[in-house]
């Protein structure tokens, strides 16, 4: 009994290390239903890829989230400008090292130093994804929360998008 007891240990043991998270991620994906804003990253080589694509342009494309005051139209004002400049395309490649899994909902890369997001020169470039869940009387609700941010001189800009879990796909 106690052997069958620790041989049923050692496969729970098992079958829980394949599930680690310390396998690494190859590909993360999230498109909305009716394409609006994508965020695609791809383990290719020693690299992750990150493509976020403005499927109806720049015009249409997610440039912030939050309280919007008087005193946050400069920022506004700015960040349109940059999204304008980096299109409907932002490419970035994270080398493997500068990402991680800080546990299963969440994934983050970052790289320091003189880097190029487009034609845009800058400082730092991060990107944060996460799973939240809100509850209220309808149900639980879970998202998907996808954000590159950026540093340009002293300010730091973000290209951010929420995504039910649904459009989302992580294959690890």
């Amino acid at each position: 009994m106690k052997k069958q007891i620790f041989i049923l240990l050692i496969l729970t043991l098992m079958s829980l290390k394949s599930f680690s998270l310390e396998r690494p991620l190859k590909s993360f994906s999230c498109v909305t239903e009716l394409t609006t804003t994508s965020f695609l990253l791809n383990l290719k080589n020693e690299n992750y890829i990150l493509d976020v694509l403005h499927h109806n342009g720049t015009e249409h494309a997610p440039f912030y989230d939050g309280l919007v005051t008087l005193a946050t139209l400069d920022y506004l004002q700015a960040n349109i400008v940059n999204m304008k400049k980096l299109g409907s395309r932002i490419t970035f490649k994270f080398k493997k090292e500068d990402c991680s899994r800080l546990n299963k909902n969440r994934i983050t890369c970052s790289q320091q130093g003189k880097l190029k997001l487009g034609p845009l020169a800058v400082k730092s470039v991060s990107l944060n994804i996460y799973e939240s869940s809100k509850s209220s009387s309808y149900g639980v609700f879970n998202t998907v929360h996808a954000s590159l941010h950026y540093h340009i001189g002293s300010r730091s800009f973000r290209v951010p998008m929420n995504f039910p879990v649904k459009d989302c796909s992580t294959i690890f």
